[in-house]
Protein backbone atom coordinates (compact mmCIF):
# COMPACT_ATOMS: atom_id res chain seq x y z
CA UNK A 1 0.00 0.00 0.00
CA UNK A 2 0.76 3.51 -1.15
CA UNK A 3 0.31 6.91 0.39
CA UNK A 4 0.07 9.66 -1.89
CA UNK A 5 1.96 11.48 1.13
CA UNK A 6 5.24 8.77 0.31
CA UNK A 7 8.15 10.78 -0.68
CA UNK A 8 11.00 9.04 -2.61
CA UNK A 9 14.41 10.86 -2.61
CA UNK A 10 16.70 9.47 -5.42
CA UNK A 11 20.34 11.87 -5.59
CA UNK A 12 21.44 12.15 -9.04
CA UNK A 13 25.26 13.09 -9.68
CA UNK A 14 26.17 14.75 -13.08
CA UNK A 15 29.32 14.40 -14.08
CA UNK A 16 30.85 16.72 -16.18
CA UNK A 17 33.35 15.42 -19.74
CA UNK A 18 36.13 17.24 -19.50
CA UNK A 19 39.55 16.84 -22.00
CA UNK A 20 43.20 16.16 -21.40
CA UNK A 21 46.11 17.36 -23.87
CA UNK A 22 49.24 15.40 -23.96
CA UNK A 23 52.17 17.37 -25.67
CA UNK A 24 55.21 15.69 -26.52
CA UNK A 25 58.20 17.30 -28.07
CA UNK A 26 60.67 15.56 -30.11
CA UNK A 27 64.02 16.82 -31.91
CA UNK A 28 64.70 15.53 -35.28
CA UNK A 29 68.00 13.93 -35.55
CA UNK A 30 70.39 14.37 -38.72
CA UNK A 31 73.49 11.65 -39.64
CA UNK A 32 75.45 14.56 -39.06
CA UNK A 33 77.08 15.15 -35.46
CA UNK A 34 74.16 17.16 -34.25
CA UNK A 35 72.43 15.70 -31.27
CA UNK A 36 69.18 17.06 -29.45
CA UNK A 37 69.85 14.17 -27.13
CA UNK A 38 70.18 15.61 -23.49
CA UNK A 39 68.48 18.73 -24.70
CA UNK A 40 66.48 20.69 -21.89
CA UNK A 41 63.13 21.19 -22.74
CA UNK A 42 62.35 23.79 -20.62
CA UNK A 43 63.02 26.62 -22.92
CA UNK A 44 59.57 25.48 -25.36
CA UNK A 45 56.30 27.45 -24.58
CA UNK A 46 53.10 26.75 -25.81
CA UNK A 47 50.12 28.31 -25.91
CA UNK A 48 46.37 26.91 -25.73
CA UNK A 49 43.67 29.37 -26.86
CA UNK A 50 39.97 29.27 -27.22
CA UNK A 51 38.86 29.42 -31.26
CA UNK A 52 35.41 29.46 -30.13
CA UNK A 53 33.43 30.97 -26.99
CA UNK A 54 33.96 28.21 -23.94
CA UNK A 55 30.47 27.76 -22.08
CA UNK A 56 29.85 26.38 -18.79
CA UNK A 57 28.27 23.44 -19.06
CA UNK A 58 26.02 24.45 -15.84
CA UNK A 59 24.55 27.36 -16.41
CA UNK A 60 26.05 28.51 -20.39
CA UNK A 61 28.05 31.21 -19.49
CA UNK A 62 31.16 31.84 -21.27
CA UNK A 63 34.49 30.35 -19.33
CA UNK A 64 36.74 31.60 -22.06
CA UNK A 65 35.97 34.34 -24.95
CA UNK A 66 37.35 33.33 -28.46
CA UNK A 67 41.21 34.17 -29.07
CA UNK A 68 42.00 34.13 -25.19
CA UNK A 69 44.04 31.65 -23.20
CA UNK A 70 42.37 28.14 -22.28
CA UNK A 71 41.31 28.11 -18.73
CA UNK A 72 40.97 24.94 -16.83
CA UNK A 73 39.35 23.91 -13.28
CA UNK A 74 42.13 24.38 -11.29
CA UNK A 75 41.00 23.64 -6.82
CA UNK A 76 37.22 23.69 -8.36
CA UNK A 77 37.12 27.24 -10.09
CA UNK A 78 38.13 28.05 -13.67
CA UNK A 79 41.97 29.57 -13.75
CA UNK A 80 44.21 30.73 -16.94
CA UNK A 81 46.16 27.88 -17.99
CA UNK A 82 46.73 27.63 -21.23
CA UNK A 83 50.53 29.10 -21.56
CA UNK A 84 52.68 26.03 -20.15
CA UNK A 85 56.31 25.14 -20.68
CA UNK A 86 57.51 21.67 -21.21
CA UNK A 87 59.23 19.96 -18.54
CA UNK A 88 62.84 18.85 -18.77
CA UNK A 89 62.17 15.41 -21.19
CA UNK A 90 59.86 17.48 -23.87
CA UNK A 91 56.34 16.11 -22.18
CA UNK A 92 53.47 18.51 -20.55
CA UNK A 93 50.01 17.50 -19.60
CA UNK A 94 46.89 19.97 -19.66
CA UNK A 95 43.55 18.69 -17.51
CA UNK A 96 40.57 19.75 -16.62
CA UNK A 97 40.05 21.60 -19.83
CA UNK A 98 36.37 22.30 -20.57
CA UNK A 99 34.77 20.78 -23.74
CA UNK A 100 35.13 22.95 -27.28
CA UNK A 101 37.29 23.52 -29.94
CA UNK A 102 40.99 25.43 -29.47
CA UNK A 103 44.07 26.40 -30.91
CA UNK A 104 47.63 24.99 -29.76
CA UNK A 105 50.90 27.03 -30.90
CA UNK A 106 54.56 26.67 -30.12
CA UNK A 107 55.43 30.36 -29.11
CA UNK A 108 58.63 30.58 -27.61
CA UNK A 109 60.96 28.32 -28.79
CA UNK A 110 64.99 28.50 -28.50
CA UNK A 111 67.51 30.10 -30.58
CA UNK A 112 69.35 26.82 -31.63
CA UNK A 113 65.97 25.71 -33.21
CA UNK A 114 64.29 26.47 -36.82
CA UNK A 115 60.89 28.27 -35.51
CA UNK A 116 57.80 26.02 -35.33
CA UNK A 117 54.69 27.98 -37.65
CA UNK A 118 52.41 24.83 -36.82
CA UNK A 119 49.30 24.97 -35.56
CA UNK A 120 46.53 22.62 -33.99
CA UNK A 121 43.10 22.81 -34.26
CA UNK A 122 41.90 20.85 -31.39
CA UNK A 123 38.76 19.59 -30.63
CA UNK A 124 36.96 17.94 -27.07
CA UNK A 125 33.61 17.12 -27.54
CA UNK A 126 31.06 14.25 -25.89
CA UNK A 127 30.39 11.57 -28.30
CA UNK A 128 26.10 11.51 -28.42
CA UNK A 129 26.42 7.91 -28.00
CA UNK A 130 29.11 7.67 -24.53
CA UNK A 131 27.40 9.60 -22.43
CA UNK A 132 29.40 8.22 -19.28
CA UNK A 133 33.11 9.02 -21.30
CA UNK A 134 34.52 11.34 -18.60
CA UNK A 135 38.11 12.32 -19.95
CA UNK A 136 38.79 12.96 -23.63
CA UNK A 137 41.62 12.48 -24.35
CA UNK A 138 44.03 13.93 -27.21
CA UNK A 139 47.62 14.41 -27.85
CA UNK A 140 50.00 16.06 -30.16
CA UNK A 141 53.81 15.12 -31.06
CA UNK A 142 55.63 18.14 -32.46
CA UNK A 143 58.92 17.91 -33.95
CA UNK A 144 61.47 20.82 -34.22
CA UNK A 145 64.78 20.44 -36.29
CA UNK A 146 68.25 22.61 -35.29
CA UNK A 147 69.17 25.60 -37.21
CA UNK A 148 72.33 23.65 -39.52
CA UNK A 149 74.69 26.16 -41.31
CA UNK A 150 76.56 24.77 -44.53
CA UNK A 151 79.61 26.29 -44.83
CA UNK A 152 82.13 25.90 -48.02
CA UNK A 153 84.66 27.77 -49.54
CA UNK A 154 84.13 28.53 -53.40
CA UNK A 155 86.26 30.07 -55.93
CA UNK A 156 85.78 33.73 -56.70
CA UNK A 157 85.52 32.63 -60.32
CA UNK A 158 82.47 30.33 -59.92
CA UNK A 159 80.40 28.38 -57.99
CA UNK A 160 82.72 24.96 -57.81
CA UNK A 161 83.99 24.34 -54.18
CA UNK A 162 87.46 24.63 -53.41
CA UNK A 163 89.11 20.79 -53.02
CA UNK A 164 91.47 20.78 -49.68
CA UNK A 165 90.73 24.27 -48.70
CA UNK A 166 90.53 23.99 -44.83
CA UNK A 167 87.72 26.15 -42.39
CA UNK A 168 87.22 26.07 -38.63
CA UNK A 169 84.14 26.68 -36.81
CA UNK A 170 85.07 29.12 -33.27
CA UNK A 171 83.17 29.94 -30.40
CA UNK A 172 83.03 33.69 -29.70
CA UNK A 173 85.81 33.78 -27.52
CA UNK A 174 87.70 32.01 -30.57
CA UNK A 175 88.25 28.48 -29.55
CA UNK A 176 87.88 26.20 -32.13
CA UNK A 177 84.75 24.15 -32.10
CA UNK A 178 84.90 22.20 -35.34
Amino acid sequence: YTDETDTIEVNILNYITLGKLHVNKSIHQYEADYSGAGHDFTGFTFELRASMDILDPADGTVITRVGELAKTIVNGKYEETGRFHLDESGHYTLSDIPLGVYELKETDIPEEFVTHTETWKLEWKQDADDRMERVIEKTVDVENYPTLISVSKKAVTGEDELPGAQLHVSDENGEVID
